[in-house]
């Protein structure tokens, strides 16, 4: 055979759509092994965000407890404010706070229940100062009459009666009497009215008369309404002079102390004034006290 008749192979070239389908199926081959890559990436992220996690709480738990349980915030310092009649030492005990105590773990709420059973505290507050005190902030009742009723109390302008007086209190006030124990047990809220009015008398008295004529005494009958004892600041007990002034002594009360003024003003010692207005509004009746010079009469006054 010649050279010239011997075959020579020439390959055909491949197609483009040959081309394209191994191209395809090699890109297809490739996503499994992408896909799983990006697990294995998103896993380990996912371990190390929660192994930090792990280990930044375990830190703070014993952090904590070390610096709860340890030596920091320690009570070192018990501060009391707004007390004036109230003993320091007395609300510290009920307080019941002892120095070295965890700060943290105090209950303010019942140290506050605590130091109100004191007598004189109306109101407690309680909180904390890092890094070691504690601080007590104390309103205390303001008394304003004395009420007796089978004892001597004190009581406040919301007719409450907060403590049994004694000595040591060294107070000195107007006296509210004729409230039963029985009626303050049994109807506490009319009991309390009835403070709160004779706390406005001796306002209104305060208001009205002159400083030289004390308050000694507020009064009510149930028949006769109300009515107050006052006289000069002495000791004679025989210089006094009850006003009676009926259920509306706030109306009557400038008029009967314009009457007593008039009858002291003429050298006379009324014992009594009626000016309850029981039978004419603008007539009040003047009993003198009896004197050796004089006899016990009695004088019709003119209310201004």
């Amino acid at each position: 055979m010649t050279s010239a008749s011997r075959r020579v192979y020439i390959p055909r070239p491949r197609s483009k759509i040959h081309n394209r389908r191994i191209t395809n199926r090699t890109a297809v081959g490739n996503k499994p092994r992408i896909a799983n890559f990006k697990v294995k990436i998103k896993f380990g992220l996912w371990l190390f965000g929660t192994v930090a996690l792990v280990g930044v709480a375990i830190a703070a738990y014993y952090m904590g407890r070390e610096f709860i349980g340890g030596q920091h915030l320690i009570v070192h310092k018990l501060e009391i404010v707004g007390n004036q009649r109230a003993d320091t030492k007395e609300l510290a005990a009920l307080a019941g706070i002892n120095i070295g105590e965890n700060l943290l773990t105090i209950d303010l709420d019942n140290i506050a229940e605590q130091v109100l059973h004191h007598p004189w505290v109306a109101s407690a507050q309680v909180r904390r100062r890092l890094p070691d005190k504690v601080i007590i902030e104390l309103n205390e009742h303001k008394p304003a009459i004395i009420v007796s009723v089978g004892g001597v109390y004190l009581a406040n302008n919301s007719g409450q009666l907060f403590k049994r007086l004694v000595a040591q209190d060294n107070i000195e006030l107007p006296v509210f009497t004729g409230l039963s124990r029985v009626e303050l047990e049994q109807h506490p809220e009319q009991s309390a009215n009835k403070v709160k009015q004779a706390i406005a008398l001796v306002q209104s008295y305060s208001n009205t008369a002159d400083s030289s004529m004390i308050l000694d005494e507020v009064h009510f009958d149930s028949y006769l309404g109300w009515s107050i004892v006052t006289g000069p600041y002495t000791q004679d007990a025989k210089n006094t002079t009850r006003l009676f002034l009926g259920f509306a002594p706030l109306s009557r009360l400038e008029a009967a102390i314009a009457a007593m003024k008039a009858v002291r003003g003429k050298g006379a010692r009324p014992a009594t004034i009626y000016a309850d207005a029981k039978k004419n509004p603008n007539r009040i009746q003047v009993k003198l006290t009896a004197t050796p010079q004089t006899s016990k009469r009695t004088v019709i006054a003119t209310a201004q």
